[in-house]
């Protein structure tokens, strides 16, 4: 048999000899071929491949509450142009507020817990991200959703070890307000849907506790200029001995319990 394959990505380590995979016949006439790969079987889950179902699958989360932070929705428009380049997936309205929603469907696990995206180098993804920024600056809120069609999976990350660049960029739009979602889906052979939220750990910013018996200046100088490398908000550092340092190299927290309540008995 031969199917059409509705992805045009990688799909990092769904090709295996071997693997199960899942058709869907076609009765078009207009169609080529009379089948299309829906789902692969891989390392023992199901994984969909059919990057066009992932907006249906998104819409009928949408229309059923199913995605927590995006409920009772007064109007949903799909396919919406922002401009002359570039489209989201959705256009969202709820009383005065307009958002736009990209979705991206991810179909990477290199271990049995942990979704990835990308799965290879995407100049379009990163456009995607710069123009929600831009979206952003005009008054709407931004959200890129990674819906998850794989099996068993409780984390996602981003692959930066694949593509370094949309990671950069992935750091720039959740700065500039871009709100990043990752939902698991259900998925049999006879159906998918959104099922829950994918644990997602969210680093806000970075600690740093200096070794008592040496000067913590340096200290603070390296946690200030990696938490600003990688473009995280919070720094906490800095206690009631040396806290007027940390102010100096940007700390957003200080510890300095001893100052107000005094010394430990």
């Amino acid at each position: 048999v031969t199917a059409h394959c509705p992805n045009t990505g990688s799909m990092n380590g769904l090709l295996e000899e071997g693997n199960d995979v899942y058709l869907l016949p076609n009765n078009d006439p207009k169609r080529k071929l009379k089948y299309g790969l829906e789902i692969i079987k891989s390392r023992k889950n199901l994984v969909g491949v059919n990057t066009h179902m992932a907006n249906k699958i998104v819409k009928h989360g949408l229309e059923n509450n199913l995605i927590n932070e995006l409920k009772n929705i007064d109007l949903i428009k799909p396919e919406v142009f922002f401009n002359k380049e570039t489209r989201f997936d959705f256009l969202l309205e709820k009383g005065d507020q307009k958002s736009f929603v990209e979705v991206k469907n991810v179909t990477l696990f290199r271990n049995m817990d942990t979704s990835e995206f990308p799965d290879a180098v995407t100049s379009r993804g990163s456009k995607h991200l710069l123009t929600l920024i831009d979206a952003i600056k005009k008054g709407y809120k931004a959200y890129l959703l990674f819906l998850v069609q794989i099996q068993n999976m409780k984390y996602f990350k981003i692959a930066k070890d694949i593509d370094e660049q949309y990671y950069k960029n992935y750091l720039l739009a959740k700065k500039a307000g871009v709100i990043f979602l990752a939902y698991r889906c259900n998925i049999s052979s006879k159906k998918i849907f959104i099922d829950k939220k994918n644990l997602n750990l969210n680093i806000i910013g970075l600690m740093c506790i200096p070794p008592f018996n040496e000067d913590s200046t340096k200290f603070f100088q390296k946690m200030s200029e990696l938490n600003e490398k990688i473009n995280q908000k919070e720094l906490s550092m800095g206690m009631s001995s040396d806290y007027t340092k940390a102010v100096e190299y940007k700390s957003t927290f200080l510890r300095i319990g001893s100052n107000i309540f005094g010394q430990r008995g």
